[in-house]
């Protein structure tokens, strides 16, 4: 564990996560580093100054010494400076809004038309009912946190808070190298178009090309020089999503429904799941979200809110690209839409949006093997951070660089990672509850069956994803 308790109070710089004094947030009871490196490398860049293209708060830039850090007192949800609603709302929307979106095409096209979006539909149903339990479990006297794993040490003990550990560790490891498949991907076959296949670098050309350019900001003991690169690759998902939306339309429109689309897909339903899933990935949040408000009784008919916006999103998102591009849409909907100049151009400048958040994404995970390992914070040894960083880096390159198929790798991180967090250890946690003068049969029985479909369909799932994953990678190694 890191020893926070060497912080010197008095000489810690006040820093600010969306308007809300670090001293306001319950993050002392952040002696777990997973989830305090998520938070000092995620939350602050999601507020809604950020959001929007004013202001990014950085408190990786405060806090960059991993043996090293601050040990905050709770605060009060109505903390003066806290988070509005408006600021919350908005940074919930963020928080969920990443890259899973680009597979739901790929993912209804798993489930159908009709019961692809009525399933997504009801993930994001379930998920809010889950989220709802933590905050309830977070806000509660007996346990009060905005610690994941620190909330699942108070109820179940060491082993549970382990087990969330691990889930976010993975769930942050396969966002990075989902991101890195993406940007070779994408940028290889645009300098084939471009070039109309007279310069076609090979997946293992671009894949060193990319770590090479990536290793340099493995070594930041900082996040604070990317705070506008983090902040440019915001604006270009919003305007990806906008142009691939219009893309459907324009498809539609022009040549109506594709041919051969299917209502009811059963068979391939349990692949869906772990995209659907995926796509939801902002739970880990919710808690720090909902203490840094300055009025946290508003927050759960926010959270409703946001999360009716999500479900409509995604859900025409994916029915629309299916419509659009029907049984034969890729996973990665950036090949499916027309290949043009412009196409090109926003491909290339999504990847380049995405280059600058992969070091958001190792970057907790830098501090949180470095912070178990005295050897590697040994400062007079800086090099062994350097050479451990560098492992880690190529690692997500060797992995990237054996997945052939985008959208079953993430499906299978959700059914794994993303469902535990989402469903099962939520409603684990709320059933094995300290305090339970509130409890109920009915309640008990809600969180058993929630625990045994978040089980049963994700590891189902997580069997067919990683069978179809197997076929596809002994396919591409044929060619």
């Amino acid at each position: 564990m890191v020893a926070s308790d060497d912080y010197s109070r008095d000489g810690h710089a006040e820093a600010s996560v969306i308007g809300t004094s670090i001293d306001e947030l319950d993050v002392g009871h952040l002696d777990d580093e997973t989830q305090r490196f998520v938070l000092e490398t995620h939350l602050e860049n999601i507020g809604f100054m950020d959001f929007i293209g004013f202001e990014l708060a950085s408190l990786s830039s405060q806090y960059s010494n991993y043996s090293s850090l601050p040990t905050v007192p709770s605060g009060s949800s109505g903390a003066r400076g806290g988070m509005g609603n408006v600021s919350a709302f908005v940074t919930i929307m963020k928080s969920f809004i990443g890259m899973g979106i680009l597979t739901l095409p790929y993912a209804t096209a798993k489930g159908g038309w009709i019961l692809g979006p009525l399933a997504l539909i009801f993930v994001a149903g379930l998920s809010h009912h889950c989220m709802g339990l933590l905050v309830k479990l977070g806000g509660s006297a007996t346990t009060k946190t905005v610690s994941f794993g620190r909330l699942a040490a108070q109820i179940c003990g060491p082993s549970t808070k382990i087990l969330v550990d691990v889930c976010i560790i993975v769930t942050q490891f396969g966002f990075a190298i989902a991101e890195l498949i993406f940007i070779v991907q994408n940028v290889r076959d645009v300098v084939c178009l471009e070039t109309q296949g007279e310069a076609c670098p090979s997946k293992g050309v671009m894949c060193t090309g990319a770590l090479l350019l990536l290793l340099p900001f493995a070594y930041l003991k900082s996040l604070q020089v990317l705070t506008v690169p983090v902040l440019m690759s915001n604006v270009v998902l919003l305007c990806g999503i906008a142009y691939i939306y219009f893309c459907f339309v324009g498809q539609i429109g022009a040549h109506g429904t594709a041919s051969g689309i299917v209502a009811f897909n059963w068979a391939e339903l349990p692949v869906f799941f772990g995209c659907a899933v995926f796509s939801f990935e902002g739970i880990g949040l919710i808690l720090p979200i909902h203490a840094a408000m300055q009025d946290a009784s508003h927050f759960p008919p926010l959270l409703r809110k946001a999360m009716m916006i999500l479900a409509a999103l995604f859900s025409s998102f994916g029915l629309c690209g299916y419509a659009a591009y029907g049984p034969e849409v890729r996973d990665m909907i950036t090949f499916s839409i027309p290949q043009n100049k412009i196409t090109s151009f926003l491909r290339l400048f999504y990847c380049l949006g995405i280059f600058f958040t992969y070091p958001v994404m190792m970057f907790p995970l830098f501090g949180v093997t470095e912070g178990k390992s005295r050897w590697l914070r040994d400062s007079r040894h800086w090099w062994r951070s350097a050479v451990w960083r560098s492992v880690l880096v190529g690692l997500t390159g060797i992995i990237g660089m054996q997945i052939p198929h985008f959208g079953l790798f993430l499906g299978l991180i959700g059914s794994v990672a993303c469902s535990a967090l989402a469903f099962v250890l939520p409603a684990v946690l709320h059933l094995k509850r300290i305090d339970r003068s509130d409890a109920t049969r009915r309640g008990d029985v809600k969180d058993v069956a929630i625990i045994a479909f978040g089980s049963t369909a994700g590891m189902i799932s997580f069997i067919m994803t990683l069978r179809e994953l197997i076929v596809a990678m002994q396919s591409d190694s044929a060619e």
